[in-house]
């Protein structure tokens, strides 16, 4: 999928110089192990991993890698790509040789080792990429933390290898057990061959160690390891190491280094029937659970990593019992090409055969399985799968949606035919006017004359509704006599008068009444109305210049900046106003800023009440903020 998107991008941006920006696998996985941590540097290295195939992150270098330095990376100017591959068409259809590229363009790209800037200083970058690519710039001391946790993990990748041990025999079982683990918690801690009594289970390991080892990865006490991976010798003399088990993700890359450097495979590639493991022949009285090489012809001694219907293979090796099951307990998939577990198989109308359940999906709503290959969609509002043709898209939500759950509202966007689509609960998108459902972004209010209209609705004059309205306002407001400064729109002084309106403005009971009914359909407490206010007021009073939903606000700078705005205007809130007390609120709000009410959340709530309840002056200033 990423390379699609890839090429796609490629095309699209041809005439502009910029890409998506990608990342080698070593890079990212050290950006990975940095957002395992703790502090500004884990916040940065998420959104450093977010910006990666990203269509909001244009740039005109890609292809980011490590380079034999702590404080350094490499990358490719795009315009060095469009030189080498000037066979793009500018229409957006690539050609015939391109083509030829999209399989290994990623991973096997001469741009990986050829044509690169190969000094570039990793702080410089990331701060080229929040000012330049996302436009959100970056403290100093946040850039500063996440520098030193790319030099420390940097350097602890780098020497991880010392600290890996290759063991055989009886060995295994020792560092098998959990006793040795330094935490029993991660993919190491889950594994199922771990406790005491699958001890027995591992003589196949051990009695093989001609063909069996097992490499350790030691805590800093050397009693003590943080992660373990068996190590296959294949038939024809390669090397393979099995499924990683770490206590952190981030370990699995120093897994990966190690056995780059030792020349041992990570991956086999098809046919898997091309892979086995000669070992003693015979059967074992216990069996472990095995990963990869979980077909046994004990009359041969073979192990297979796929059912090789050449072979009479006796043993499938994945209980977690130490026993095995034969060749009775299977159903052929036509689908797949060879027989399946019963257990594993699902019955899908279809293909009208049997797949193996992790390729099927299960269609809730018809009580029946498909194959991937069924043209199907998943709903996170309706948390199942959907056939697609039984769904709409709705681009306010971003999700797909089922049609006939009665729970899906149809809304116009625009003054012509633009319409879109909803949840009926998510009322912050919509409002419903004479039986009607209209955008609640682009379908407004007049304060004037209180009718609706959109915003790009044109007038007589030629003029959009929304501009001439906004410029009606800004006549009536007297804005370019009282908040202009230096030919600009003064927000802090426009904002200043407005808070000072808001603080000081007795709520009707007609408008406690509607944020009552807003609030009580979104937070499960019940609280008063009054508890409220301070954060409507905030939210109305926020930094306008970037919309809505402000992706500062998603940092731990611009949500401590949102949390104090809230304090020091519940302070200057009349007491009277606040039934329960200023401090109790402030104790809820400190309990719902850490938990349940995320800046997003808060959005929801505040961007669903009918502001015009507000009086006239009041109402007239948010609207101009708002159009």
């Amino acid at each position: 999928m990423k390379l699609n998107k890839y090429l796609d991008f490629i095309s699209e941006n041809a005439k502009s110089g910029k890409m998506m920006i990608f990342y080698s696998d070593s890079l990212r996985e050290l950006f990975k192990n940095i957002a395992d941590g703790d502090g500004a540097a884990k916040n940065v290295a998420k959104i450093l991993l977010s910006v990666e195939d990203s269509d909001d992150a244009k740039d005109t270098y890609t292809l980011i890698d490590k380079t034999d330095k702590n404080d350094m990376i490499s990358y490719v100017q795009t315009s060095r790509f469009y030189r080498d591959y000037p066979t793009i068409s500018l229409s957006g259809e690539p050609l015939t040789n391109l083509e030829k590229q999209r399989g290994p363009f990623i991973k096997n790209s001469k741009f990986w080792t050829t044509g690169r800037t190969p000094s570039y200083g990793i702080g410089r970058w990331v701060r080229h990429v929040f000012n330049d690519v996302r436009e959100t710039p970056i403290s100093n001391g946040d850039l500063e933390d996440f520098v030193n946790a790319y030099k420390s993990t940097y350097d602890k990748i780098s020497k991880g290898s010392e600290k890996f041990v290759l063991v055989k025999g009886e060995d295994i079982r020792y560092w098998y057990l959990e006793d040795r683990y330094e935490e029993v918690r991660g993919q190491l801690g889950n594994s199922c061959m771990r406790k005491a009594h699958c001890q027995e289970f591992l003589d196949i390991y051990v009695q093989n160690p001609e063909s069996c080892s097992l490499v350790i990865l030691k805590s800093d006490d050397p009693e003590k390891i943080v992660g373990r991976a068996l190590v296959w010798t294949l038939t024809d003399g390669r090397r393979f190491m099995d499924r990683i088990y770490t206590i952190v993700d981030s370990d699995r890359a120093r897994f990966e280094s190690y056995a780059k450097e030792h020349d041992i495979l990570t991956n086999l590639k098809s046919p898997l029937s091309d892979y086995k493991v000669k070992i003693k022949e015979g059967r074992y009285d216990k069996y472990p659970y095995m990963d990869t090489f979980l077909f046994l012809d004990y009359e041969e001694g073979i192990l297979y990593s796929s059912e090789d219907m050449s072979k009479d293979w006796r043993l499938k090796l994945q209980e977690t019992d130490g026993t095995s099951s034969d060749t009775e307990d299977r159903v052929w998939s036509e689908y797949h090409g060879e027989y399946i577990d019963e257990d594993d198989a699902r019955y899908c109308e279809d293909v009208d055969g049997y797949v193996h359940y992790e390729d099927a999906v299960w269609l809730e709503y018809l009580d029946i399985y498909v194959s991937d290959r069924a043209d199907t969609v998943y709903s996170e509002y309706h948390d199942q799968a959907y056939y697609s043709e039984d769904t709409v898209y709705s681009e306010c939500m971003g999700d797909n949606l089922y049609l006939k759950s009665g729970d899906v509202i149809k809304f116009r966007t625009d003054g012509a035919t633009g319409t879109d689509y909803c949840a009926k609960d998510e009322n912050q998108y919509y409002i419903s006017i004479g039986g009607e459902h209209y955008s609640r972004r682009e379908y407004i209010r007049d304060p004037y004359t209180g009718e609706y209209h959109f915003k790009d609705e044109m007038l007589e004059n030629g003029e959009k509704f929304g501009k001439n309205l906004e410029k009606k306002l800004e006549k009536d407001l007297g804005v370019k006599e009282k908040y202009t400064k230096d030919g600009k729109f003064d927000l802090e002084k426009y904002n200043s008068d407005l808070r000072e309106m808001l603080v000081e403005y007795v709520p009707t009971d007609d408008f406690i009444e509607e944020i009552s009914s807003v609030v009580s359909n979104t937070i499960p407490q019940k609280k008063p109305a009054s508890y409220f206010l301070p954060g409507l007021y905030t939210w109305i009073l926020r930094d306008q210049n970037n919309g809505a939903i402000d992706a500062r606000y998603f940092t731990r700078d611009g949500l401590n900046g949102y949390k104090n705005l809230f304090y020091s205007i519940l302070e200057e809130m009349p007491e009277g106003l606040l039934e329960a007390g200023k401090e109790t609120i402030k104790e809820y709000y400190h309990d719902v800023f850490i938990s349940y009410w995320k800046p997003k959340g808060m959005f929801r709530i505040f961007e669903s009440i009918d502001k015009s309840k507000f009086p006239l002056e009041i109402y007239k200033r948010i609207f101009f903020l708002d159009i």
